[in-house]
């Protein structure tokens, strides 16, 4: 790990400070993530005080190296490793871009077994997978459920007695 220069783009001596101070919480992985050994959130990030705060590792990190984080955006993990503080892992991202990259863009098959190809695959407004194999199954199952109720209108509709009683009497 190399600790980046004090006068840094964003927070100051007291980001060096701090990251000088907990960089021994860290150990390396063979992927070359910086595995956080302290606290960590029920989610799996791990998290620390700074500044009377509990914050997230990986945004401290974040911020200490690539500047501060613009509203809006979340800190995403290249590496999927929730606990990693590698700042060559870390990248700030829109909220969609991270769960498009997220755990559902690993899946292989669809909750039915269907396997995500190219083919079998399409991506809906928020660029989760759909399943086509199983998109088309839900449409003919409501296809033939509207199919049926409409023949069983057909042969359950009375015919209307007052419009036969109209053209009898002529009027």
């Amino acid at each position: 790990m190399t600790t980046p220069d004090p006068v840094k783009r964003y927070g100051g001596t007291e980001y060096a400070e701090k990251f000088a101070h907990i960089e021994n919480r860290f150990s390396v992985n063979a992927d070359g993530c910086w595995i956080w050994n302290g606290c960590v959130s029920a989610d799996g990030y791990g998290q620390m005080r700074f500044r009377g705060k509990t914050v997230y590792v990986h945004r401290f990190i974040c911020e200490h190296f690539h500047g501060p984080i613009s509203a809006g955006l979340c800190v995403d993990h290249l590496c999927r490793v929730r606990r990693c503080g590698n700042p060559n892992h870390l990248e700030a991202t829109t909220i969609s871009t991270n769960n498009f990259r997220g755990e559902q863009s690993l899946r292989t098959t669809c909750p039915k077994g269907h396997a995500y190809t190219s083919e079998n695959t399409r991506r809906d407004k928020d660029g989760h997978k759909r399943c086509r194999a199983c998109g088309d199954a839900r449409f003919r199952w409501a296809y033939s459920k509207r199919l049926a109720r409409a023949a069983f209108a057909a042969l359950t509709e009375q015919p209307n007695k007052t419009a036969h009683t109209e053209k009898e009497s002529g009027r």
